[in-house]
C-alpha cells in the first residue's frame, strides 16, 4: 500500500478512534492532543524500513504522555484499542 495512504489513515481515522477510546476510558484530554499525536504517528509512516508501525505506536504513546501528563498505564489500553481499530480502516483503504 502507498505510504501516503497509510499516513492519511493514521492521521484522520487514528485521530477519530483515539478521541473515542480516550473518552471511553475517561482520560482527560483536549482535542489538539490526540490530533497532534496522530499527526506524529502518521509522519512515522514515512520511515523507510519495515519497523515504522511499532515506531509510530511508541511515538503516539509518547506524544500523548507528554502532552496530557497522564500515566503510561492509563494511556496504553486506549491507544492499543485505537490502533487495533485502524486495521479494518487500513484494509478498506488498501482495496482502493
Amino acid at each position: 500500500m502507498d505510504t501516503t495512504k497509510v499516513a492519511l489513515v493514521y492521521f484522520i481515522a487514528g485521530s477519530a478512534f483515539l478521541c473515542l477510546t480516550l473518552r471511553l476510558f475517561k482520560v482527560e484530554y483536549k482535542l489538539w492532543q490526540p490530533v497532534l499525536a496522530s499527526l506524529a504517528a502518521a509522519l512515522c509512516a514515512y520511515i523507510p524500513n519495515n519497523g515504522s508501525g511499532p515506531i509510530s505506536l511508541v511515538v503516539l504513546l509518547a506524544v500523548l504522555r507528554f502532552t496530557t501528563g497522564d500515566t503510561w498505564q492509563n494511556l496504553f489500553y486506549p491507544v492499543a484499542i485505537a490502533r487495533l481499530a485502524l486495521v479494518p480502516a487500513l484494509l478498506l483503504v488498501g482495496r482502493w
